[in-house]
């Protein structure tokens, strides 16, 4: 990454998703792999860090990438990477059938985690309705009858 102080290298996790979503079978159709398929599985790899500040996607631009479907990453308010379909040109260029998808996001992004609490379960656990009282309307209902 170009700096003033001259070149810094960061770690970064890089994909491209390409092919169905599951194989084809007598139970499913084979449906290829959309934009919103590996945002999807992004958000839930982000989730599971339990991060404390939250991860967010809003539409970017790449010259790589196809201008309608790229988002910019972000974490708080730093932008950590990009997601999105390849350019329909140079997936042509480079002879690639069907969408293609990239992701690229910082490494040191998910590794600052926040690690769950344990939390004593309650003596009284929540109700919406006392079955008790219910149940003995019915059985004064039943003994008069």
């Amino acid at each position: 990454i170009p700096k003033k102080s001259g070149l810094s290298q960061e770690r970064v996790i890089a994909g491209l998703v390409v092919g169905a979503t599951v194989p084809e079978s007598w139970a499913n159709e084979k449906r290829p792999m959309d934009f919103f398929d590996v945002k999807g599985h992004l958000e839930t790899m982000f989730e599971m860090g339990g991060t404390v500040d939250p991860f967010h996607f809003t539409p970017g631009h790449h010259p790589a990438l196809h201008p309608g479907q790229t988002a910019t990453i972000s974490k708080g308010s730093d932008e950590i990477g990009l997601i999105g379909a390849l350019h329909p040109s140079l997936q042509q260029e480079l002879g690639i059938n069907g969408s293609a998808y990239l992701f690229e996001f910082q490494l040191s992004a998910i590794l600052e985690g926040q690690l769950p609490q344990y939390q004593e379960l309650s003596k009284f656990p929540e109700m919406r309705r006392d079955t008790a009282i219910l149940w003995q309307r019915y059985r004064k209902r039943a003994e008069t009858v």
